[in-house]
């Protein structure tokens, strides 16, 4: 029998439990013709199940959640690794260059960039060659200028 960390029985072995108390019951209940064996079932069995279902519930809950968290704290650092790049580049970088000087793919590269460009964070501009090129104007050399 496996236990949690806390030392409780896991959600589906409590809802085998109350399965197996229900049925167990319930045939004495039956085979006997005397319902009072229900009154167990209905007192033990139960209960037994709904904390199974519950306790499932809320650890697929948790696992759903963690798996939303972890992603976002690697899409959060690639964020900084791709902000560093256009700083290191005077505002204007592209996936490519994102890709060559961080440890962020070109296909992440273009997702968050044009993630960026549709908060409003960069601008988007495509070159005489046709490349796409994006531009962060705080990291300009205009923008310290004007600082300055």
């Amino acid at each position: 029998m496996s236990r949690d960390r806390r030392g409780h029985k896991t959600g589906g072995e409590q809802l085998i439990g109350g399965f197996t108390l229900v049925a167990v019951f319930g045939l004495l209940a039956f085979s006997s013709h005397q319902w009072l064996w229900l009154i167990p079932a209905c007192c033990a069995g139960v209960p037994a199940i709904l904390r199974g279902m519950n306790r499932i519930r809320a650890q697929r809950a948790f696992e759903r959640q963690r798996r939303v968290e972890i992603p976002r704290a690697a899409e959060v650092e690639q964020t900084k690794q791709i902000l560093r790049v256009a700083q290191s580049n005077n505002g204007k970088v592209t996936p490519a260059i994102v890709t060559l000087n961080s440890s962020v793919s070109l296909e992440e590269a273009e997702r968050i960039l044009q993630e960026l460009s549709s908060k409003g964070y960069a601008t988007m501009t495509v070159t005489d060659s046709g490349h796409i090129e994006y531009e962060f104007p705080e990291f300009s050399d205009q923008a310290k200028d004007i600082e300055l």
